[in-house]
């Protein structure tokens, strides 16, 4: 019947699952209007739903409000690919859908009953992203504007970590994922756990939208606040097919804005290095390689022994940086780690998440499409999930408490007897969990300033070592100049005897000169004579004298 999720045919001994407060629907857009929608197994109080790219996000969304109870609640948002494994109560022929990531024509809708929801409200917060590749506002800017948003948030109801969660989507295209987050805990006002995915869409990069049950958005986040009626419960699912390595790289020059890692430190030599150029030293490989290089690694945090993926976008090569679909701070320290397989990774995870908890009635999946691209192969051997109806979407980014990566984020929803009890690691540790991520915001600032002691430190001890060398230097510095003295006062000794010298020679030519004159003078004179002797002879030969 639907070319993206065919049903398989069940044989008599097949357990089928149904629904009884949660139920999944696979639309097409000329099915909104059809009995499909109408002949429901109850009423929905709140409806999560996930489209393709190539619908017409704001006609579907008119399309389905006008079909849907009016006191339902209609949550939506594009998809770079949908998930589903239940069209009502028939399996569909796989989890991810058939079509190609960022294509399709498919509506994934989630449904949940008024006798398992008791309270929906829905907060939308504007990023104020329109203008991040322009503005030359600071970061700190960014964060003090959306927290100036987020105060006008009121929520009508008492929030209790344990049956209240804050499903969150937000503008796949507004790279503010984290300057939220660290608002939202900046300014304290929502207690519970805070879990969705940022809006997916075609892989051209150039639109995503969601719908807050009034209007189609942009540049925004939406958190429906779902407070869940006693006897149901909800855990929160966390897997990624990567494991640590033994290398870590320290940032120490990034623009988080701008998503970029220009450098590193070596803790070695406190020297910066490029951070391409500490890749390729590391994979022995040059720049045109790198990325080949990276194609089964990837790179992550660490909060409290838990990895939180942090995935390269790309290698710019002109300017020798990295490019992450994560902002990254200086300060941080990134774990290199590398890709395992797919299927054995989170069937494992899953298997670890249901010990003691009774079967899930369903589940949200917020699943990065780079989990799908990259696993494409492996996508219809994950039967994990076959037995419980799962709808969601392939993200361009996944929150839990943090922004992240390459991630599977799941909700489980659970419905127990008043006498059963119910424990799930992320909700029961919720406090300690909301410190850590937290926490994060203040620890890397902190890292920032202490690289940057360490640095003035190593400084420091560098000069000390050297001061032996120094004062030595001093010293014969010191001997130098007292020896350049010497010479300069022999030099002035032999400029004032020149000086002498010269002044004698000067006196000298003057006395010449006075000598000179005087002996013209005498030549003058001897001539005189000689003209008066030359006359007194001429006389004397007339008169025979």
């Amino acid at each position: 019947m639907f070319s993206f999720f065919n049903s398989k045919q069940t044989d008599t001994n097949e357990k089928v699952y149904t629904a009884k407060s949660i139920e999944t629907l696979v639309l097409k857009e000329s099915e909104i209007k059809s009995d499909k929608l109408k002949n429901l197994s109850f009423e929905p109080r709140l409806i999560l739903g996930f489209v393709s790219p190539e619908l017409h996000f704001e006609s579907i969304t008119t399309k389905l409000k006008e079909a849907l109870p009016k006191e339902s609640t209609l949550i939506l948002s594009t998809t770079a690919g949908e998930l589903c494994n239940f069209d009502k109560s028939i399996p569909t022929k796989t989890l991810y859908s058939q079509s190609d990531a960022g294509s399709g024509d498919n509506i994934v809708l989630m449904l949940f009953s008024k006798e398992m929801i008791e309270n929906v409200h829905v907060a939308t917060i504007p990023l104020r992203s329109e203008d991040l590749a322009s503005s030359s506002l600071s970061l700190k800017e960014r964060i003090k504007r959306i927290e100036n948003e987020v105060q006008k948030i009121n929520v009508p109801f008492k929030i209790n970590h344990e049956d209240t969660l804050g499903y969150t989507l937000i503008d796949g295209l507004s790279a503010s994922e984290s300057f939220f987050m660290e608002a939202v805990y900046n300014v304290g006002h929502f207690p519970c756990l805070l879990v969705g995915g940022s809006a997916g869409g075609k892989l051209d990069f150039q639109n995503t939208y969601i719908y807050n049950n009034q209007k189609v958005l942009r540049h925004c986040a939406i958190i429906t606040f779902i407070k869940l009626k006693q006897n149901f419960h909800f855990g929160i699912f966390k897997s990624q097919n990567f494991q640590k390595t033994a290398t870590k790289f320290s940032v120490l020059s990034a623009d988080p804005i701008k998503r970029t890692v220009f450098a590193f430190l070596d803790k070695n030599t406190n020297q910066q290095i490029n951070s391409v150029d500490a890749l390729c030293k590391h994979f022995n490989c040059d720049i045109n390689s790198l990325e080949k290089e990276l194609s089964n690694y990837s790179f992550g945090i660490e909060i409290d022994n838990d990895i939180y993926v942090r995935s390269v976008a790309g290698i710019d090569k002109t300017n020798k940086a990295i490019q992450f679909y994560c902002d990254i701070e200086s300060g941080e320290e990134l774990l290199l780690l590398q890709r395992n397989n797919f299927v054995q990774t989170t069937t494992s995870n899953y298997q670890s998440f249901t010990k003691n908890k009774p079967k899930a009635i369903g589940a949200i999946f917020n699943d990065c499409i780079l989990r799908r691209l990259l696993n494409n192969s492996e996508l219809n051997k994950l039967t994990i999930f076959n037995d419980i109806p799962v709808a969601g979407f392939s993200t361009f980014g996944e929150l839990l408490g943090i922004n992240i990566n390459q991630t599977l984020t799941a909700i489980f929803f659970y419905q127990t007897s008043s006498k059963e009890s119910f424990h799930d690691d992320y909700v029961n540790s919720f406090v300690q969990k909301y410190a850590e991520f937290k926490s994060y915001f203040f620890i890397r600032k902190i890292n920032r300033q202490m690289m940057i002691s360490g640095i003035h430190k190593s400084m420091l001890i560098q000069m000390k070592q050297s001061l032996p060398v120094i004062t030595s230097i001093g010293a014969s510095l010191s001997d130098a100049v007292s020896s350049i003295n010497k010479i300069q006062d022999k030099l002035n000794h032999f400029k004032s005897q020149f000086d002498t010298f010269a002044s004698n020679i000067e006196k000298s030519n003057e006395s010449n000169a006075n000598l000179a004159t005087e002996a013209q003078n005498l030549s003058s004179y001897v001539h005189d004579i000689r003209s008066v002797l030359g006359i007194i002879s001429d006389i004397a030969d007339q008169t025979n004298l």
